[in-house]
């Protein structure tokens, strides 16, 4: 049983859950960001993952290497196991998780925190476009599957301002159930 705390972040591709992460990072350095594996080559600074082969992901995949996997928009996405590690040793991970794949996920690890960092479609759309790395249709696609996916048993952070607004309640989120793990 895991004895520190699992926070998963959730969220349409383009709300800045990576630009959360490396905030939050920064300001509780104890926090273990598990890094994800990605079948997609690296190409921007803004999201830090490790690059895999299709084939070289289903090998490892194969060989029991990810603790959470799963695939979206083409891609396949895996967590890897030493986070149980950290979990075990009683260090609190951050992940940047899956709307798809959260119920699995809490079927691994029922005691989950899941925060879902929210954006208005306006702001989801200048974010995407600004990236640069969908092109017009794929845009069109996230935008259709962000307004119609909704996630429950969460906690939502909405980042529609200034990213340290988003940070700040995230991390005092994260600190109150932190300290309700250990007092429990």
């Amino acid at each position: 049983m895991m004895s520190g705390c699992l926070f998963v972040f959730v969220g349409a591709s383009g709300v800045g859950k990576d630009s959360v992460l490396r905030c939050l990072k920064n300001r509780m350095p104890e926090l273990h960001i598990a890094k994800r594996v990605i079948t997609r080559k690296q190409h921007t600074e803004s999201e830090d993952y490790e690059s895999l082969s299709p084939e070289q992901f289903i090998t490892q995949l194969l060989e029991g290497a990810f603790i959470f996997h799963w695939r979206a928009h083409g891609v396949r996405y895996g967590i890897r196991k030493s986070v149980n590690d950290i979990l075990q040793a009683g260090g609190n991970v951050a992940i940047n998780g899956s709307r798809a794949a959260l119920e699995e996920m809490r079927a691994i690890y029922p005691a989950l925190h899941a925060i879902s960092i929210n954006v208005d479609l306006e702001v989801l759309e200048e974010r995407l476009i600004a990236r640069g790395r969908e092109n017009e249709d794929e845009i069109a696609a996230r935008l259709k599957r962000a307004s119609q996916y909704q996630v429950t048993n969460c906690h939502i952070i909405a980042n529609n301002g200034a990213l340290e607004e988003a940070v700040d309640q995230c991390a005092l989120l994260m600190k109150d159930l932190m300290r309700d793990v250990l007092s429990a």
